[in-house]
């Protein structure tokens, strides 16, 4: 049984490893007792169950509600930043070099004085978006930062 339990396989794991090599009647009790006793197993055990889908609230106007990220690197080493309205679902593409915050910015700074702020940026929460620049840009000019888990 120890040895089947190596690496905390979970139950379905370890009782595949021992019936390759053995039998009893009490196999799968003995599997799941041995399972239960075990605190890592516990721990490494059934993943949290996943938050459930929400619906974004389409926005009443442009400038409303915006995402963005990043798509790459791509085989030039580029990135491609890619910011979507939900209103018309009008999309802007930028080509950038490096995504550091500053980059960033110099970029989104071009694009929202050719289109106007958001009222709300939707994003997940890599490295750029969390930097302390960026969240400094966000709250000077009263932009909602949501994060989101990419799709």
């Amino acid at each position: 049984m120890e040895i089947a339990h190596e690496g905390h396989i979970g139950i379905v794991g370890m009782t595949q490893r021992l019936r390759t090599k053995a039998w009893w009647t009490t196999l799968a009790k003995d599997v799941e007792k041995w399972y239960k006793s075990c605190h890592g197993c516990q721990l490494a055990g059934a993943p949290d169950p996943p938050e459930p889908m929400t619906r974004t609230t389409l926005p009443s106007g442009p400038c409303e509600l915006v995402s963005m990220d990043f798509l790459g690197s791509l085989s030039s080493g580029h990135y491609l930043l890619v910011l979507v309205g939900y209103y018309s679902r009008f999309y802007e593409m930028e080509i950038m070099m490096s995504i550091t915050a500053n980059k960033l910015l110099e970029r989104l700074k071009i694009i929202f004085a050719q289109y106007g702020i958001p009222n709300t940026v939707i994003s997940d929460n890599g490295r750029t978006f969390i930097e302390r620049e960026f969240k400094a840009y966000m709250q000077k000019h009263r932009i909602h930062q949501h994060y989101r888990t990419p799709l």
